[in-house]
């Protein structure tokens, strides 16, 4: 997943300087990339909620204080 956040930041670098043809090209990548992630994240929550001992491994973790779901 970090090698599609990458990706998408440097997309997102690459917008700033491209001409409108190609920044709407560059805009569509981004968007199927932010699609990807939201995707790979919901398949790692539902087999983390549908697995108990996962289940119950991130909600300690979460206990943590500054401890969320990215960190």
């Amino acid at each position: 997943m970090n090698v599609l956040i990458n990706h998408k930041t440097q997309e997102t670098n690459r917008l700033e300087g491209a001409s409108k043809a190609i920044a709407n090209n560059i805009q569509m990548h981004i968007e199927f990339l932010e699609k990807q992630v939201k995707e790979i994240e919901q398949l790692i929550n539902s087999h983390i909620k549908n697995n108990k001992d996962l289940h119950d491994k991130a909600m300690l973790l979460e206990s943590i204080p500054g401890v969320g779901a990215k960190t």
